[in-house]
């Protein structure tokens, strides 16, 4: 595809687990297709961050979204974060439940930029044969969301983000 794809998905594939990463091939086939868009920040050749997201109609739905780890406490996440609420619609972004450090320190990340941590069930579809579900949830900017409107954006989300899982 291009250096900036190739330099995300090989990011990608060192932050995020098996279960939760799409196949390189699939995620060249969305960008291609103009489905999924990708937001890179770089110092010189040195990748420093990567989202990749789509729009939902009025919601804008990162899928990933990584800082290198050299890179991490430097506030390119947060610099990242701002410029995609500066697309001016609800983020919606997954998370792990908070089970450990790392996960509670990342969803107090998301609360400081203004997401809300919606409690509410959600399982991401197995991405492949060979991956399994995952139990995440979803954290929106905005507003936290009642069930009733949780139920319609996971709807929507498993509808055409995973429709052919």
């Amino acid at each position: 595809m291009n250096k900036k794809a190739d330099d995300a998905i090989e990011l990608l594939y060192k932050c995020f687990p098996e279960d939760e990463r799409r196949d390189k091939d699939e995620i060249i086939n969305l960008l291609e297709c103009g489905d999924m868009e990708l937001f890179t920040k770089y110092d010189k050749e040195d990748l420093l961050c990567f989202s990749l997201y789509r729009e939902l109609g009025d919601v804008i739905f990162v899928e990933y979204l990584a800082v290198n780890s050299e890179h991490r406490n430097s506030g390119i996440g947060s610099r990242a974060v701002e410029e995609l609420k500066g697309l001016n619609k609800m983020i919606c972004l997954e998370v792990e439940p908070p089970c450990d450090d790392i996960t509670r320190r990342r969803i107090e990340f998301y609360k400081r930029h203004g997401f809300f941590y919606n409690d509410y069930f959600y399982m991401q579809p197995a991405l492949s044969e060979e991956r399994s579900p995952v139990e995440l949830r979803l954290m929106t900017t905005d507003r936290a969301l009642s069930r009733k409107e949780f139920e319609s954006l996971k709807d929507h989300i498993l509808k055409t983000v995973y429709k052919d899982k």
